[in-house]
């Protein structure tokens, strides 16, 4: 989730920023390229000159489309500009923000409550996570239509396909180790204050890309539709695509697109400790700068940077292990692995084969057997070793 506000954020900050201050750009310098360059820069200046930043994007009102074709004409006839390099990837992720289709389709899956508001939309996943809070808040809702397959089918129209635009669109940024300098200012004497976006800040933002990425393509694996009036014990036992694997070759990239984050990870960090110029204007840095990692992370911020990364990695080959009596003294002493590498890319067919033994005293009330009796407790070497009694020690600590 904080993957995608810093995703979305500098998405819409790069889009304002540009055509408020202006910038110049340190790729080639061919005439027609800065010319389509300089007119999506003046089309985007309209477009974003009176929106209201505390409303979500696709309220906004407006329509950057020509803009990123000016921007993507740019970059393909000069595809040394930087300037319109990163304009484009950006203006493309702006089209999907900006779309009011995508606010219809929340707002038809997640109508506003009323004490909530749409101003703080792209926030909501700040507020402290209520497992208890959210399944009875599932619990009391009132039945209704809740056809998430129209978002699925957004993400893969829209959603998909402009990340994997602006992915290319970045890397090929970071191969020229461009570097953008963005006029946010001037001094007392009138002298231009500039940030100096370059590669190293590209493959920072690379990885939310790929943390966005990984989470679309897990949304879009799944049929959880629901029609007015369906029970819960009509969807598990009648409905014949409830809870099933829609699309298996999407787990298989979302796996990718994780592993894609530890690799951006490091690049980042070796362009980091590569730069040799004045830091002082740079956007992710070490120690100076606007986003200094030491005052973020603290001393030694690359290397931990770089552990997270191996962790990564490590988690995606060899899989998570954890054990509940290490964090809760009270917690069953259960040694719990889980195969990241099978759970992604040979994913389970139909979730509900593997709920436990339950019986149902009502439609909207399921009762699990115990103690519990899953029917495979290694959920297909997903959970390899794990036993039913294991799982009953676990889910008895978790009721307490």
């Amino acid at each position: 989730m904080t993957a995608f506000r810093g995703a979305a954020l500098a998405t819409i900050a790069i889009g304002l920023l540009f055509p408020v201050f202006g910038c110049s750009e340190g790729g080639g310098d061919g005439e027609s390229a800065e010319q389509l360059y300089t007119a999506g820069m003046a089309e985007l200046e309209e477009e974003l000159s009176d929106v209201d930043i505390e409303e979500a994007p696709w309220e906004w009102d407006v329509d950057v489309s020509d803009a990123h074709q000016h921007f993507d004409d740019a970059a393909d006839a000069d595809q040394s500009h930087c300037g319109a390099v990163l304009m484009a990837g950006a203006t493309r992720l702006l089209m999907v923000l900006t779309d009011p289709q995508l606010g219809d389709i929340l707002d038809s899956l997640f109508p506003e409550e009323e004490d909530g508001g749409r101003a703080d939309c792209l926030f909501w996943y700040r507020r402290q996570p209520d497992i208890k809070g959210l399944c009875r808040h599932l619990a009391e809702r009132e039945r209704r239509d809740f056809h998430f397959s129209e978002l699925q089918d957004y993400i893969d129209d829209e959603v998909l396909p402009a990340l994997e635009y602006a992915d290319g669109r970045l890397t090929d940024f970071e191969e020229m180790d461009c570097i953008v300098l963005v006029v946010v200012g001037q001094d007392s004497l009138g002298n231009d204050i500039e940030i100096e976006l370059d590669a190293t800040d590209a493959y920072f933002l690379h990885t939310a890309l790929d943390a966005v990425r990984a989470g679309c393509l897990v949304a879009v694996s799944y049929n959880v539709d629901v029609d007015d009036g369906q029970t819960p014990q009509e969807l598990l036992e009648s409905d014949p695509d409830f809870l099933t694997l829609t699309r298996p070759s999407a787990m298989g990239d979302a796996y990718d697109a994780l592993s894609s984050i530890a690799a951006h990870l490091d690049a980042g960090c070796d362009a980091l400790e590569a730069e040799s110029d004045d830091q002082t204007n740079d956007v992710v840095t070490e120690t100076d700068g606007y986003l200094p990692l030491d005052d973020l992370l603290g001393d030694d911020s690359i290397e931990i940077v770089r552990d997270a990364a191996d962790a990564i990695d490590d988690a995606l080959v060899n899989g998570l292990s954890f054990n509940p009596a290490d964090e809760d003294p009270s917690g069953p002493d259960v040694d719990v692995h889980v195969d990241l590498s099978e759970l992604f890319n040979d994913p389970l067919d139909d979730l509900r084969d593997y709920f436990p033994a339950h019986s149902w005293p009502e439609p909207d009330s399921i009762a699990v057997v115990r103690p519990v009796q899953f029917p495979d407790p290694e959920f297909d070497d997903v959970t390899p070793g794990m036993t039913n009694d294991e799982w009953e020690l676990i889910l008895q600590w978790m009721e307490e």
